[in-house]
C-alpha cells in the first residue's frame, strides 16, 4: 500500500482486484471470526502479540547496533 502512495506508476505483476475494498472485507471477516473466540483465547493470542513484538524490536535493535558497531570508522 505504500508502494502504491509513492510510486503509483511503479509496474506491477500483480494487482489486486477491488482494492481497497478487499483488504477491508478481510478485515472485517477476521474481527468477525475472532468475536466468537472465548476470552482466554483473545486473552493468551494478545499476550504472544506483545512478546513477539518486543522480541522483535529487541533483536532489531540489538541487530542494528552491532551492525553499526562494527563499521569501520
Amino acid at each position: 500500500m505504500v508502494l502504491r502512495r509513492r510510486e503509483p506508476g511503479l509496474d506491477r505483476k500483480f494487482r489486486l482486484p477491488l482494492h481497497p475494498l478487499i483488504p477491508v472485507l478481510t478485515v472485517a471477516g477476521c474481527v468477525w471470526i475472532i468475536k466468537d473466540l472465548r476470552p482466554i483465547t483473545i486473552l493468551m493470542f494478545a499476550l504472544w502479540t506483545a512478546v513477539v513484538l518486543v522480541w522483535y524490536s529487541w533483536s532489531g535493535a540489538r541487530i542494528r547496533s552491532s551492525v553499526a558497531n562494527s563499521r569501520p570508522a
